[in-house]
């Protein structure tokens, strides 16, 4: 087996374990200078990192985590409204626009709809 397959197979199984293990904020993991592990960043999503790099900001500081749901959908919900203000060549027309800004406002209204209060300050699953 090589050093890489070794790498990514253990970092599979922290990952796995992690899932096990509920946690008490959304938010990603960092690595510390003793090799532990902290869950003290922002979540990092694929949108997120693709938004930054196209200078998109997200208002959404590196050092933040979330101890509810509802916050982290609104802040996720900010940095789609600022694709739209800060990109606005991602709309294809005004039609386009229309739809995408009434899919974020029909997104806001019914969120309250898709979440459970039950579970609204976690715990959180990986």
């Amino acid at each position: 087996m090589t050093v890489r397959q070794t790498l990514f197979r253990d970092l599979s199984r922290v990952m796995l374990s992690l899932t096990r293990v509920p946690q008490p904020r959304i938010g990603s993991w960092t690595i510390d200078s003793e090799g532990l592990i902290h869950l003290t960043n922002r979540p990092l999503t694929l949108r997120l990192h693709e938004f930054e790099n196209l200078g998109i900001p997200t208002g959404i500081d590196r050092k933040t985590t979330y101890v509810t749901s509802e916050a982290y959908f609104r802040d996720t919900l900010f940095y789609h409204d600022n694709r739209i203000r800060y990109q606005p060549n991602s709309m294809n027309d005004e039609e386009d626009g229309r739809s995408q800004m009434a899919n974020l406002a029909m997104t806001r209204t019914i969120l309250s709809d898709y979440t459970s209060r039950d579970v609204h300050h976690g715990p959180f699953f990986f």
